[in-house]
């Protein structure tokens, strides 16, 4: 290892994170390579740093870096229909196109207020920027919540609402149990090959695009890939993703202005404005209050970390 490749990682993201490359992926540190796809996909030092806060972060991270460049699956191969490919794995699949479709399925993420899915807050709107189906096991109706659930367990997947962007063509897919299991936008790491193989060509076909495939590897639950860019996030609801100088809203990506902006917890808070927003839309503890109050006062201020 160079010494001067060294300095340089750890002037980009601090002696803490260096030292986790160093000891779980030391040939990561051998050039620059590493460091400029960190650069790249984090685009913050403070992204960066979160990213690779712990091994299986920066795990994901080596092999993501690994396998940019290697082929992907060849999405011009024949395969099956997406009717078939569903029948096998006992799923029938539905092309959601219209708020009436939707609503037909609300019913079943009624166990509890924490399996409301949000795509029902404002399905016009979501609709309009996705393409959605919903693939439902035959036997949905006989298959029980489970008492200690898991993100893809039979009960999370008997049920799976599927979502892809239409300006990044990147896949959600929704768990039945939404926030009573952890990250439940990403079942299956959002991999539709995990559904059934084959499945991702036949969604392509039915659909005439093409998806994202970045996605292949299993994404740790903190992190969100979305678009060229890997985020840490602390909170998700609403389909919205918080961290601490970025902030993903409806798969866009907003990364705030630091001399100017910072996030506490879900709220936003615009020193040049004197504003206060809560990005989650969720806030029943008056926090906003208190904070818009402080704000006015001049209590708040912004402390750069080094």
């Amino acid at each position: 290892m160079v010494k001067q490749n060294y300095e340089m990682y750890k002037k980009a993201f601090g002696e803490n994170t260096v030292r986790l490359i160093r000891n779980n992926y030391p040939e990561g540190l051998d050039s620059e390579e590493f460091l400029n796809y960190i650069s790249k996909k984090c685009k913050t030092k403070a992204n960066a740093k979160n990213v690779l806060s712990n091994i299986e972060n920066l795990l994901y991270m080596k092999n993501s870096y690994l396998n940019e460049n290697k082929d992907k699956r060849d999405s011009e191969e024949e395969g099956g229909d997406l009717e078939g490919i569903l029948e096998e794995e006992g799923y029938e699949g539905r092309v959601i196109k219209s708020v009436e479709e939707l609503m037909n399925f609300k019913k079943y993420y009624s166990s509890s207020p924490d399996e409301a899915l949000c795509t029902y807050n404002n399905p016009q709107g979501r609709l309009e920027n996705y393409h959605m189906f919903v693939f439902l096991k035959k036997d949905l109706d006989k298959i029980k919540r489970s008492e200690n659930p898991k993100r893809e367990d039979d009960y999370s997947t008997s049920l799976l609402n599927v979502q892809i962007h239409k300006k990044h063509n990147n896949v959600s897919i929704k768990s039945r149990y939404n926030h009573t299991v952890n990250n439940p936008d990403a079942v299956h790491s959002n991999n539709l090959e995990k559904i059934a193989p084959g499945l991702t060509n036949a969604v392509e076909k039915k659909l005439g695009i093409k998806i994202d495939r970045k996605n292949d590897e299993d994404i740790p639950d903190n992190l969100k890939l979305i678009g060229d860019h890997v985020i840490s996030y602390w909170i998700e609801r609403n389909n919205v993703y918080v961290g601490e100088d970025v902030y993903v809203d409806n798969d866009n990506i907003h990364w705030i202005n630091p001399n100017e902006e910072l996030i506490v917890d879900q709220f936003l808070i615009n020193f040049k404005e004197k504003t206060v927003k809560d990005l989650t839309g969720t806030d029943n503890s008056f926090l906003q209050e208190d904070l818009e109050k402080a704000l006015k006062e001049n209590k708040l201020q912004i402390k750069k970390q080094k």
